[in-house]
């Protein structure tokens, strides 16, 4: 069931998300408008469904009406005229009088607790001023009084006076007060920065008392609600359909160094279009209370990756690039800020400025960088076509190049309704199977990204036993990895059953070793009996398929023998010599109730020179039993006995390296050309010549 709502943020790290409720008789549609949002889990009772939800609404609101303006005991209009709005360096005219007053309302309301500056141009001491909000234009609250000793000359902002609220307003009033008649005083601008919280109650699905809104993981499966609905997105490079709209100041005045140039213009870094100029190439400056805006050209969906590329990047030698810019900020909306709608490039709209526009809401902040020049990833928070720069502190702010990640996306939706793979009623973000495979998304998901780990051992489709433990602001599964990402487009929703639900599979195959021979004195150990065994699908199977609870479940006379993890067995020395079939079993790793059995062959007989031949068969053969190099074997050859000091001490290939030396150091035993120099210790016999 599906919420629909709109979203307008200026925090980056917003989620948007939308909340559905699946009933079997009838649907829900429930509408919301919110703003940028945070989570804090209060006391208070929700009913049974539900959760706690603190919509928090941050952002800054100037003064947007002069209602009255009495200056040196005059009804005046240069209030309306110069203090409306961000500071701009404008000014009223001289408040001199006892009793003079200006009365304002603002761009919206401000709980209490926001935090107020008043701008002023000058002052002359001793002065008093009296501040007071008030919510109805009628009943105002005294926030403070003032004397020309609380104003303080601060470096980036100017003169200025600071409080932070105590009641809820909308209006306020500045009032000439004491016994200062004479000493003036001249106004720039009022500025609230607003939080605003509002606790309701909302839909919690899976039940953990982090409502789903807020909620990261709706179902309490281990797997992100972006990554289980997210979509593939095509775009064209931005370079191929930016626009350019405005380059001006803070006033609505041009740039420091405007240009009236549509294209880019390489080797010049004061033409902004070389952001756009898909080389990566040519540095672009942004000087103090500088603002230009530009137009993607095209819609980016909230989720999509952007690059600023820093300053000197290179992608192998620099890729970080190379810092070294004053501080900016980085904004993005849906629509320009320009309020006359340009489509094309200009400075300024008749003084104009639009930071006001860009700070005060209509923009989103994605970026408040200390130092510009290094590359920078953006994740966009919301949906957005237009792109703003603000130089705030310093000048010579600078990037090479704004560019998307890839042009080839997964992105999330954040009209979850879009995401039911499966068309069963239920979005993914809250189906615990989204495509009706009969196998989990927890099991399909991590099975891509951590194979072999079994995240949900008890089947119920929820990440780890019984019900998940959740980090109470954010809704994740404590202990889940969250490292599943964008796989789950393909493993989770292809209607294909995982292997991770395959019903696992072993299967073991006889072996015989009775080629050689283990020595009934010395005893020995065979090659792996996995070589020709099967884990699920995988032959030979290896250690980690094979769980380590390996055992001989009959030794077929052979009193002591045992087998290794890696599949050797191990016959003990003074054992009768003889031909003994071994039975051992061997079970999965991923599920070790799912074993099988199989039998080793195994020759027991004396073997007195360790090179894997009997006693007797050397004689009937007519080779010497008592000589580990005769017969002459291959390059290769493995079935000899490496705990045979007689075979140990041995060179059978003559390059000077013992037999024993060539086996603990990887080389072969039986290669006159495979050998490490270091490891010569024996008088070289062999004539070949290794090199050619």
């Amino acid at each position: 069931m599906k919420l629909d709502y709109n979203l307008t943020t200026t925090d980056m790290k917003t989620i948007n998300k939308s909340l559905f409720s699946i009933n079997p008789i009838f649907k829900i549609v429930l509408p919301v408008l919110f703003l940028a949002f945070s989570t804090t889990m209060l006391q208070a009772q929700c009913p049974p469904g539900q959760a706690e939800y603190t919509v928090t609404d941050t952002g800054t609101y100037y003064a947007a009406e002069a209602l009255e303006c009495i200056i040196d005991g005059s009804q005046e209009t240069d209030c309306a005229d110069e203090v409306l709005g961000a500071p701009d360096g404008g000014a009223t005219g001289d408040i001199k009088t006892i009793g003079d007053v200006q009365r304002f309302r603002m761009d919206g309301d401000s709980f209490a607790g926001s935090f107020v500056t008043i701008y002023f141009d000058k002052y002359e001491d001793p002065l008093e001023v009296e501040i007071a909000t008030s919510t109805d234009d009628v009943n105002y609250t005294v926030e403070a009084t003032i004397t020309d000793a609380d104003i303080v000359d601060d470096g980036t902002l100017g003169l200025i006076y600071q409080f932070t609220t105590t009641v809820d307003f909308e209006y306020i009033r500045i009032t000439h007060n004491g016994n200062n008649d004479g000493k003036k005083y001249k106004l720039d601008a009022i500025q609230s920065d607003y939080v605003n919280s509002t606790t309701t109650c909302e839909i919690d699905s899976d039940g953990d008392n982090v409502a789903d809104l807020a909620d990261e993981d709706d179902d309490n499966d281990g797997l992100l609600d972006v990554d289980e609905c997210s979509v593939e997105l095509n775009f064209q490079p931005l370079c191929a359909t930016w626009g350019y709209v405005y380059n001006q100041n803070i006033l609505g005045e041009p740039a420091q160094h405007y240009v009236e140039y549509e294209g880019p213009n390489p080797g010049d870094d004061h033409y902004p279009a070389n952001i756009f100029e898909c080389s990566n190439t040519s540095e672009v400056v942004f000087h103090q209370d500088d603002i230009t805006e530009f137009s993607f050209g095209q819609v980016l969906p909230a989720g999509t990756v952007i690059l600023l590329i820093g300053e000197g990047y290179d992608p192998a030698l620099n890729p970080t690039g190379n810092g070294g810019g004053t501080p900016m900020q980085v904004y993005v909306s849906m629509g320009s800020t320009d309020p006359n709608g340009d489509a094309q490039s200009n400075c300024c709209d008749a003084g104009v400025g639009y930071q006001n526009a860009i700070v005060g809401g209509q923009s989103t902040l994605v970026l408040d960088a200390p130092e510009s020049g290094f590359t920078e990833t953006i994740v966009l928070p919301i949906a957005a076509d237009h792109l703003q720069f603000l130089a705030y502190d310093g000048s010579h702010g600078n990037w090479q190049e704004v560019q998307l990640q890839s042009t080839t996306q997964y992105v999330y939706s954040p009209d979850l309704s879009t995401c039911d793979t499966d068309g069963d009623g239920l979005i993914d973000s809250l189906d615990l199977d989204s495509d009706g495979d009969g196998c989990f998304d927890v099991d399909e998901g991590y099975n891509i990204s951590d194979p072999g780990t079994d995240y949900d051992t008890d089947d119920d489709g929820l990440f780890g036993v019984g019900v998940p433990s959740v980090d109470p602001v954010t809704g994740r599964v404590i202990g889940a990895p969250y490292n599943t990402g964008n796989t789950l487009n393909t493993a989770v929703k292809d209607n294909t059953v995982s292997t991770a639900c395959i019903p696992p599979t072993i299967a073991a195959s006889d072996d015989s070793f009775t080629v050689s021979a283990i020595d009934t004195t010395l005893g020995g150990t065979t090659l792996s009996v996995f070589e020709n065994d099967d884990a699920n699908g995988t032959t030979p199977a290896t250690d980690f398929l094979i769980d380590d609870n390996i055992s001989i479940s009959n030794d077929g006379g052979l009193t002591g023998v045992t087998i290794n993890t890696d599949g050797t067995i191990n016959i003990p020395p003074g054992s009768t010599a003889g031909i003994y079939n071994v039975v051992y079993q061997i079970c999965l790793t991923a599920d070790n109730t799912v074993c099988t059995t199989a039998t080793a062959t195994i020759n027991v007989d004396p073997e007195s020179d360790g090179d894997g031949i009997s006693d007797q068969d050397e004689i009937a053969g007519s080779t010497n039993e008592n000589d580990p190099c005769d017969p002459t074997q291959a390059p290769g050859y493995n079935l000899y006995s490496e705990i045979n000091p007689i075979w140990s001490a041995a060179d059978c290939d003559g390059d000077g390296v013992s037999n024993i030396d060539e086996h603990n150091n990887g080389t072969d035993p039986y290669s006159d050309c495979d050998f490490n120099i270091a490891d010569i210790t024996l008088a070289v016999t062999s004539l070949s010549d290794c090199d050619g």
